[in-house]
């Protein structure tokens, strides 16, 4: 064997099939890309849309809960003093009951 061989086979031989296999693996990672990150570029697209769309419902839902908060917190005041007071008559009426009996 000379020098234009390199495993047996000549320099063109090898350019041949090293070109075969580099065209190959081009063809390999082009369908990758259409049929695998394209799609998924496109799925990620519509789940961050989604997730905008979420995250400003939950921003609106978060400033409207102060608001329902607070209005239940005045509802529970309302009711406290509705119970204070009917306790005070509970006890009144007791106490009336008492001193008819003596």
């Amino acid at each position: 064997m000379g020098p234009h061989y390199f495993f047996g086979l000549s320099w063109g031989e090898l350019s041949a099939i090293i070109g075969i296999i580099v065209i190959l693996i081009g063809l390999f990672i082009w369908l990758a890309n259409i049929a695998i990150t394209k799609p998924m570029q496109w799925s990620n697209k519509l789940l961050q849309n989604s997730i905008d769309q979420l995250t400003k419902q939950v921003e609106g839902i978060g400033s409207n809960a102060k608001n329902v908060h607070r209005e239940h917190d005045r509802r529970l005041n309302d009711q406290d003093k509705h119970l204070t007071r009917h306790d005070e008559e509970i006890k009144t009426l007791f106490k009336n009951q008492k001193l008819r009996r003596k």
